[in-house]
């Protein structure tokens, strides 16, 4: 997490140069490996890499990502038909990696609502499309317990899938049923 000194806009993307303090402490203990602070510094505001935008005070981006049947559910609750069952494998550490955003959570109401458009839209496909990859579609908005999470990151995520938009097919359309 970065707090600024500088004036910056909420939803905009910036890059910046570290400077590491512990080479201007003359203690024996700048030469520790843990980082306690850094600063950051020539700040410069970049183009976008994922659609960014600010809804109430809240940044909200929509992002990509494979979908992965093992991460978001428990193999033996698969093949359970009602999802009154199913959803106690729904996985509470689910979760996906983006380059940008680094380790994104999904709660299992969010997992659910995954697996439901992904069954749903492989059972219109013939047999050979069925295994073919699904690409996830959603919105992505920072964790409601970010600072704790912040302290543990990477073994929590600071940011939480709040939405599902849709899925994207074979041909790259996004389908939002």
């Amino acid at each position: 997490m970065i707090r600024s000194v500088q004036p910056v806009q909420l939803g905009k993307w910036y890059q910046h140069e570290v400077l590491d303090n512990r080479r201007f402490n003359k203690l024996p203990r700048s030469y520790q490996e843990l980082y306690k602070t850094v600063s950051a510094t020539k700040l410069f505001e970049i183009d976008a890499p994922l659609p960014t935008k600010v809804v109430n005070g809240n940044v909200q981006i929509q992002v990509e990502f494979p979908f992965d049947h093992e991460v978001l559910e428990s193999l033996e609750y698969r093949r359970t038909i009602g999802w009154y069952q199913r959803s106690q494998g729904l996985k509470k550490d689910a979760h996906f990696w983006n380059e940008y955003l680094g380790k994104v959570e999904i709660y299992p109401r969010h997992a659910e609502e995954i697996i439901k458009r992904v069954d749903a839209y492989r059972t219109n496909l013939s047999e050979p499309f069925n295994s073919n990859p699904v690409t996830v579609v959603a919105t992505v908005s920072r964790h409601f317990n970010v600072i704790e999470n912040n302290k543990t990151y990477p073994v929590h995520g600071i940011l939480l899938v709040t939405n599902v938009i849709g899925i994207k097919d074979v041909k790259g359309r996004i389908l939002l049923n």
